[in-house]
């Protein structure tokens, strides 16, 4: 499979154009799953949901936190990318057509909802959790909501991290799977603080 896309240094909200023509195996990513571990089907709303294995280097104890996606939402509901469930972790989604970031601290969840619909044109969204515990939502590299007084995740999540949807009970006040319906380009997860600075490049 072949495609057309930016150069690996150009993968952030610009304008600039560079592209370059890549190549790609036919054959689906490990992480892609048609099934869950005890063999039933995911549900529907969970069918685009790519899965990827624990690692250390995935685990956001105790330390700031930065997720990214450029997505393209074709409904007004679904997840972007979670990581954990309902003890410990943090989520990117939509809800009623408006951008959420969360972070769920020892089943405590602390939640900031951008104020404008993001349904049906690609926007930017990013998450971060600060060194000095505020939740920030940017939306387009401007901030769209914050909120001081969060948590850190106190330990490594249970559940996996997760594209697409939310299969293996849910990060946030939502029922899960919570499925994405439309595009999801560009999936960062960064453990680290950045400034308003940082997230308009």
């Amino acid at each position: 499979v072949y495609g057309f896309g930016r150069k690996p240094q150009y993968l952030k909200w610009t304008t600039t154009i560079e592209h370059q023509l890549f190549a790609s195996s036919k054959e689906p990513p490990t992480e892609a799953r048609e099934s869950l571990d005890d063999g039933k089907t995911i549900n529907a709303d969970a069918a685009a949901m790519v899965n990827f294995s624990k690692s250390p280097s995935l685990d956001p104890t105790g330390q700031p936190l930065v997720v990214s996606a450029w997505i393209h939402a074709d409904r007004p509901d679904g997840v972007v990318l979670a990581h954990g469930g309902p003890s410990q972790g943090y989520v990117l989604l939509i809800r009623g057509g408006k951008p959420q970031f969360a972070v769920r601290s020892k089943g405590d969840v602390k939640q900031v909802t951008g104020k404008k619909d993001v349904v049906g044109k690609w926007v930017h969204l990013l998450g971060t959790l600060t060194a000095d515990k505020r939740l920030v939502l940017y939306v387009d590299g401007e901030e769209a909501a914050g909120q001081r007084d969060a948590n850190f995740v106190t330990s490594d999540p249970a559940q996996s991290l997760r594209v697409g949807a939310d299969d293996r009970g849910s990060v946030g006040n939502y029922s899960s799977p919570l499925g994405f319906t439309g595009l999801i380009d560009e999936v960062q997860v960064l453990h680290g603080d950045i400034s308003a600075a940082d997230a308009k490049t």
